[in-house]
């Protein structure tokens, strides 16, 4: 609790609690949509806002002030330098530089072009002033993160587990806003400047570079509406086919060297491994202070509009959210971004970035490299946070004006007539008690939830109600005031951290999808992509995938069915497994082990649900059937015989599935198998997919001597996809050896 309170106490002095200025001059290109937490803040901020009450928000144009223009250089020198695209100015600890504003007065907010120097933590921390002065408390401790990257990259250790990598500054060229070090504003900071006003920028702690300082007038960003419409009349549109997978925990750059990848071990968490150890996933427990952020590259082949989905995990409690700022090569793209929402999956879910009313978000690439960047953000919180914090100040202010009278132990029966020595206090009581109901009213509005862990402000509410009914029962209960003010204060600063139960700020990701288009070709990453681990009936449009058990669109109509009318020939069985035992981590079919020859399992009534859209004539719809399987146990052989039959009422001989198939391991790598008419070989150990396209599929109906009927030679000897059918598994080999598949 100690080192918790002495933290804050120190953020609070960098940025002092205030949002009056910013609710006024709106001074940012942000999103619109307005704050359902209400905000307040200290006297010195909104004296900042009243005394300029009366000047123009806003001016026409942003101003640049460049290197060479600046005046006053302390510890600071002009130099020449080819990345920064001419001049830049290298500002050393403690060191300054000053610009005369030349344009006209108005509200601005300030962005730079910098190059982070030598940072003794993960942010340096610089000062603006005006005219010599530093107009209010945020601007005397603005944070600049510093950029860090994995130096190795994930590597493994003798035995083929994961290590981290060890961490490394990697210093680039950064353009970002100024905001508070605490961020509990989504805004940044705004300045009132008048023409001929000297704007100087300090370092606090650390070095660093600039480029470029613009001074930025009143803006909003357009909402997704907007920009769509913008996109159009650019003639921007959506590419055709196009589908890219990132693993999230192969991140370019990061704010903080805390945030590294991590383990999960969730079977549909890619690259997975029953044994080792896979750092798969970033991690949101080290990811989630505010300010913090997530840098990736992609590449697309064509510029145009992606949608991106995001494969997340945000199980920290029910009902709540954690929110990301999203940038796009370095600007968030519309309103909507600046405050994404990450509500409670319990588990792993694919999650398309958009909104009810929009549906899916389109998103501007350029041709080649882009940069995708995730920075976690307060959103609504932030304004409660504050208000909060303001609050507890002005209680320790009455507590200490009321210890002035009683002491820190006060007799229970003396009268210390409070009323009339401290009279504001007791009136500051009621005024706090109102502020502290309004907020606790807006988290449970937030949150939906009223008492648990709000009760540490229940307490204090009832407290100083107690105080306004009667000031003789302060002495009696005074002790115990300062200890609900504490609390107070520690929960309030868990929450700012994102510790705190209501805050709900561990976000987990684990992987990427940069597409377009409703289909693709690219069956094996689509599927992963999902997290899918078993599935039939590979249907390319994302959103009639009948991929998995837990999914509306699941083929199978009873997954009972594959257990409960499966026949194994010859051996000892079938088993229906659940949970870590199944290669999905819901269900799985296990064979085996099997140990004699010409082995067979039949799932002769395995009933599969129609697939309204299947042709036999066009198969861009619904392209073939998608396995994962997992050979293990001693085999003794380099391969296996495996092959799918599907069969209908109707349709006199069976359809086979293997020829032209194609297999992957769980990193997504190709691997070379042998097909057949009839079937595949799979090389002993196998563990990965296996995709078998119905347009290949054989019949076992011969009516031409010496050639399998196929789709397009006989149709009508071919399982129809629309109608009911059933599935079948053969394991076909006289040498399994106690080989066991899933």
């Amino acid at each position: 609790m100690g080192t918790a309170k002495s933290t804050k106490k120190t953020l609070r002095m960098l940025a002092a609690v205030t949002a009056a200025v910013i609710s006024l001059c709106a001074c940012s290109a942000i999103s619109t949509q307005e704050m359902s937490i209400p905000l307040s803040g200290s006297d010195e901020y909104k004296d900042y806002g009243d005394y300029f009450s009366g000047a123009e928000e806003s001016a026409a144009d942003a101003i640049k002030l460049l290197p060479e223009s600046a005046s006053a250089l302390e510890n600071a020198e002009l130099v020449p330098r080819e990345d920064s695209g001419g001049y830049c100015l290298d500002i050393g600890e403690g060191g300054s530089a000053s610009w005369k504003m030349t344009g006209e007065s108005g509200w601005y907010s300030v962005r730079i072009n910098y190059y982070p120097g030598e940072c003794r933590s993960s942010y340096a921390s610089v000062s603006v002033k005006i005219n010599g002065e530093i107009p209010f408390a945020e601007a005397g401790g603005i944070s600049l993160s510093c950029i860090y990257a994995d130096k190795d990259g994930i590597r493994q250790d003798y035995y083929g587990n994961d290590i981290r990598s060890s961490q490394s500054l990697a210093p680039r060229w950064e353009t970002t806003y100024l905001y508070d070090t605490e961020r509990y504003e989504n805004s940044p900071l705004c300045f009132y400047l008048e023409n001929t006003d000297l704007l100087s920028l300090c370092s606090v702690t650390g070095s660093f570079s600039v480029s470029l300082v613009e001074l930025v007038p009143y803006s909003v960003i357009p909402d997704y509406a907007d920009t769509i419409k913008e996109y159009s009349a650019l003639g921007y549109t959506e590419i055709s086919d196009s589908f890219d997978l990132y693993e999230a925990e192969n991140y370019f750059l990061k704010s903080d060297p805390t945030v590294v990848p991590v383990s999960d071990s969730s079977s549909s968490v890619t690259p997975h491994d029953n044994f080792l150890m896979k750092l798969n996933t970033v991690s949101g427990s080290n990811w989630k202070t505010a300010g913090q952020f997530i840098i990736w590259k992609i590449n697309v082949k064509q510029a145009g509009l992606y949608r991106i989905t995001l494969k997340v995990k945000q199980d920290f409690r029910e009902g709540l959210y954690s929110t990301r700022r999203l940038y796009i090569n370095g600007e968030i793209p519309f309103a909507e971004a600046d405050a994404v929402r990450f509500t409670y999956t319990g588990g792993w879910v694919n999650m398309t970035l958009g909104d009810e009313q929009n549906g899916d978000w389109l998103f501007y690439f350029e041709e080649g490299e882009n940069e995708i960047k995730l920075e976690a953000v307060l959103g609504e919180m932030g304004g409660a946070l504050r208000e909060v914090s303001d609050i507890v100040d002005s209680l320790n202010t009455i507590y200490r004006e009321i210890l002035a009278i009683t002491g820190a132990s006060p007799d229970s029966y003396r009268d210390y007539s409070l009323d009339k020595l401290v009279p504001e206090a007791l009136e500051g009581i009621s005024a706090q008690k109102k502020r502290l109901e309004k907020v606790r009213d807006s988290f449970e509005a937030v949150t939906g939830k009223k008492g648990g862990d709000l009760s540490v402000f229940d307490t204090l509410i009832k407290q100083l109600g107690s105080f306004e009914e009667d000031p003789d029962n302060i002495p009696p209960a005074f002790s115990y005031f300062k200890t609900n003010i504490d609390l107070s204060e520690d929960y309030t600063f868990q929450m700012y951290l994102g510790d705190s139960s209501l805050n709900g700020s561990d976000v987990y990701i684990d992987d990427i999808c940069v597409y377009s288009g409703e289909e693709t070709t690219d069956h094996y990453e689509l599927l992963r992509s999902l997290g899918y681990s078993i599935s039939a009936v590979a249907q390319p449009s994302r959103y009639s995938l009948p991929l998995s058990f837990e999914e509306q669109y699941n083929p199978f109509i009873n997954v009972n069915n594959i257990y409960d009318n499966a026949e194994h020939i010859s051996g000892e069985g079938i088993a229906l497994v659940s949970g870590s035992e199944a290669l999905n981590g819901i269900f799985s079919l296990k064979v085996g082990p099997i140990r004699e020859g010409n082995q067979r399992t039949m799932l002769t009534n395995a009933a599969m649900k129609a697939a309204t859209d299947f042709s036999k004539t066009d198969f861009s719809k619904i392209t073939g059937i998608m396995l994962r399987i997992k050979i293990s146990g001693y085999t003794g052989i380099a391969s296996h015989r495996f092959t799918v039959a599907l069969r209908q009422d109707g349709v006199a001989k069976a359809t086979w599935l293997g020829y032209g198939a194609a297999a992957y391991d769980l990193g997504g790598n190709k691997i070379e198998i042998t097909t057949e008419n009839l079937g595949l070989s799979l090389p002993a150990g196998f563990d990965g997919f296996v995709f078998m396209p119905l347009e290949y599929a054989r019949s076992e109906q011969v009516t031409e001597p010496g050639y399998y009927d196929n789709y397009q030679t006989h149709p009508e000897s071919m399982v129809d996809l629309s109608k009911d059918y059933s599935f079948q598994i053969y394991l076909n080999d006289e040498t399994y050896n106690g080989t066991t598949v899933r």
